[in-house]
């Protein structure tokens, strides 16, 4: 007896599902043979909702898709920087109107414009994909508190790359490196975060559970996290891989 209630499979969208809003239709025919109500979508887009998402999948031929088994950084940004900050901080999202929009939807105090004078001390800065100018920000965050984990600083997610037109470009995350700072080790939303799997009421001690996805740092370590076997995709196949072991790609 393993004492797993079930089986369930978090799926990565960019570069997994698609690429470049071009669907991977060898991996969406692998989705498409996984029990439906047991497959989840967790994907660390901060400026697309579940919503859109499950519209988007449907439309690439993934069947039976459940919005309630979707979520992105924009979903969970509210209720994680409420849990992370409380509701009294005003928050800065520079550069991403679809992050303001929805923390004010929530009830936020909020602003998406980018004008201010880093670091700012009346609030949550909360870097995104939408934030053109995440190195110089980060840069000043760094420069004005000596402690590798400024206050006041966060992430929708860690990204290093993002895919684009079939080829792989510099994503959130390599800016905050840029910074001389840690992404992984700052507040952030997204994978490899355990808090998206977690709102799904994905847990470990009562799930077996299968990651796929293409990205070490997030869908890999995440699975590292959850005890998760991880399933990196590596066209036109995907390779298993144990958990606690980070593959490379090939």
């Amino acid at each position: 007896m393993t004492g797993f209630e079930r089986s369930v499979y978090i799926i990565d969208l960019d570069g997994t599902i698609y690429s470049s809003e071009v669907p991977i239709f060898e991996v969406i025919g692998i989705v498409n043979r996984l029990p439906a109500s047991d497959t989840y979508y967790l994907s660390n887009s901060d400026v697309a909702d579940q919503r859109t998402i499950a519209a988007k999948l449907e439309s690439m031929g993934v069947r039976d898709v459940a919005v309630a088994n979707i979520r992105t950084a924009l979903d969970l940004a509210p209720a994680w920087i409420a849990a992370q900050y409380g509701r009294q901080r005003k928050i800065y999202a520079p550069g991403n109107e679809q992050l303001a929009e929805h923390l004010d939807a929530a009830g936020f105090e909020v602003t998406a414009q980018s004008n201010h004078r880093w670091p700012v001390s009346d609030g949550i800065c909360v870097l995104s994909s939408m934030t053109g100018t995440a190195g110089s920000i980060a840069a000043s965050y760094r420069l004005g508190y000596p402690d590798p984990v400024p206050p006041g600083l966060a992430l929708t997610h860690i990204d290093t790359v993002l895919s684009r037109e079939g080829r792989y470009i510099p994503g959130l995350g390599h800016a905050v490196i840029g910074a001389g700072l840690d992404p992984g080790a700052l507040p952030h939303i997204g994978k490899p975060s355990t808090y998206g799997a977690s709102d799904l009421g994905i847990d470990p001690s009562r799930h077996r559970i299968t990651v796929i996805g293409d990205a070490d740092i997030t869908d890999g370590q995440l699975a590292t996290s959850l005890d998760a076997l991880f399933l990196q995709v590596r066209r036109p196949a995907l390779s298993p891989v144990p958990a606690g072991v980070i593959p490379r790609r090939i």
